[in-house]
């Protein structure tokens, strides 16, 4: 998010979990622009490949890229967070913390 942090998803259930954080870009300043869909003060993470998630764990991904005027109006311009959709084929508890 703008804030230059980060939110998480997580779902599951008895039998396995999963975890990942969800990039926010990084916020604009005076005479630079935002970095969209980027972790941010977080070393050694990044995204699932989509083959090896839906290969793995009970979930199709529908869709993920940029999550268009989510980093606001400002200027010079602000970052974009990142979007994901998943379908889990199985019953999960799913939490996102933003």
């Amino acid at each position: 998010d703008p804030e230059g942090c980060m939110g998480t998803l997580a779902f599951g259930d008895a039998t396995l979990g999963y975890y990942e954080t969800i990039a926010g870009g990084a916020g604009a300043g005076p005479g630079w622009n935002g970095a969209s869909g980027v972790h941010t003060h977080m070393t050694n993470t990044r995204i699932t490949d989509p083959e090896i998630l839906e290969t793995y764990f009970p979930v199709v991904l529908r869709a993920f890229g940029l999550r268009l005027g989510s980093g606001g109006q400002g200027k010079p311009n602000p970052n974009t967070q990142t979007r994901t959709r998943t379908r889990t084929r199985t019953r999960t508890r799913t939490r996102t913390r933003t």
